[in-house]
């Protein structure tokens, strides 16, 4: 590799440091301690066993406030009510996971990899939770809470799980799905399922008897319903997207996004 002009230097990356927070922070199922340290800038939760191994990582989710997507309004654009009731209402759902379930979960991964002989080849794994801004238009605002949490611990596979709330934008009011849809809610599955046209009715079925309405996210130019790991399957996540073309009759016309340009 030929570089002209500039001196090719291999650039140091900054050594982390870190303090402990709190010594048996929690007590796992068999008695083990695991302690909370922090990093320099504190906004990174690392649980470590007492001889030091790390298990999880815990980065402080960002909420409502501090998620910006390139092109799409957010939450600077609500009007001073609606931000205070859209962060009101993430302080008031909090974690959707339990940092002590994920905990025993690394740690049962660890102890297998273990007696297998690959402790070396562990890790820790990450757990995070963000609200970003998913869609709008001069009537609404969407919010998306996205969850990571470890899945499968020795390949370090982690789930992602997201799930919509439909914001008033002027009042800050959350807007229910029989609000937003001119059919009955208990239609609302099956007929957006009908018009994606998944053409596999034992699947359908599944679906449909699994569907919850937080499911369902507003995107610009698509609806997606977007089934968490485990729900359907095991170690698979199902989405379905539709587009607003498709369903616009069973829409109110004020709830659907702006488009992408």
């Amino acid at each position: 590799m030929l570089f002209t002009g500039c001196e090719w230097r291999k650039v140091e990356e900054p050594e982390i440091e870190y303090h402990l927070v709190q010594e048996g922070v929690y007590t796992l199922a068999d008695g083990t301690r695991v302690d909370l340290w922090q990093d320099e800038w504190e906004d990174t939760n690392y649980y470590r066993l007492a001889d030091g191994t790390p298990l999880v990582i815990e980065r402080y989710g960002s909420g409502p406030e501090n998620a910006h997507v390139i092109g799409q309004e957010d939450f600077d654009d609500l009007t001073a009510e609606a931000q205070e009731k859209v962060t009101a209402y993430y302080v008031k759902q909090g974690l959707l996971y339990d940092i002590g379930n994920e905990l025993e979960k690394v740690y049962a991964g660890y102890l297998d990899m273990q007696m297998q002989g690959k402790e070396e080849e562990f890790s820790a794994l990450y757990v995070e939770q963000n609200v970003s801004p998913a869609s709008s238009n001069d009537r609404i605002m969407c919010f998306t809470i996205t969850v990571r949490t470890p899945l499968v611990v020795q390949e370090r596979i982690s789930q992602t799980e997201s799930c919509c709330t439909v914001f008033d934008r002027t009042t800050g009011e959350v807007l229910p799905l029989s609000e937003l849809f001119t059919i009955p809610e208990a239609e609302i599955c099956r007929t957006l399922l009908d018009r994606a046209q998944l053409n596999d009715a034992a699947v359908q079925a599944k679906m449909e008897k699994a569907f919850l309405p937080e499911y369902i996210i507003f995107y610009p130019g698509v609806l997606e319903i977007d089934y968490p790991h485990g729900v359907l399957e095991e170690y698979s996540n199902w989405i379905v997207a539709v587009d607003y073309e498709d369903i616009k009759d069973i829409l109110q016309p004020w709830a659907i996004p702006y488009q992408e340009e």
